[in-house]
């Protein structure tokens, strides 16, 4: 077993002009050219989040960031970019629910089915 089996995934984030700039200028772009994407985007991330924080762990992670010059930040660029104005109320499936129902298509064993499917080089 790795050294690294039991560490969780990290994402580090630091203002660096170099690349927030063009990552800002990007979501402008796009926003402007195909916010209906956007909006399919942004409503699956909330609906995500709003199911995610009715857990304990989201509970615990809200409690984590709720200070956060993270999140912070993060809430900035939502405000900015009026991000709200493009959430759903009730959107429809959120991947969670794409990927419970491909589950239960393949009888409850998707590692199983992609396997065989890679296998087989149909993916």
């Amino acid at each position: 077993m790795s050294q690294f089996a039991n560490e969780l995934p990290r994402l580090t984030l630091f203002e660096n002009r170099e690349s927030l700039e063009p990552l800002l200028e990007g979501l402008r772009r796009l926003l402007a050219q195909n916010p209906g994407a956007v909006r399919l985007v942004a409503s699956a991330l909330v609906a995500e989040g709003r199911r995610f924080a009715g857990t304990a762990e989201g509970q615990a992670w809200q409690a984590r960031l709720a200070g956060s010059t993270l999140a912070r930040q993060g809430r900035l660029i939502w405000q900015a970019f009026e991000l709200d104005t493009l959430i759903d109320d009730a959107p429809g499936r959120v991947p969670s629910d794409w990927l419970r129902l491909i589950e239960n298509a393949a009888g409850g064993s998707l590692e199983g089915l992609l396997s065989r499917l890679l296998v087989e080089g149909d993916i």
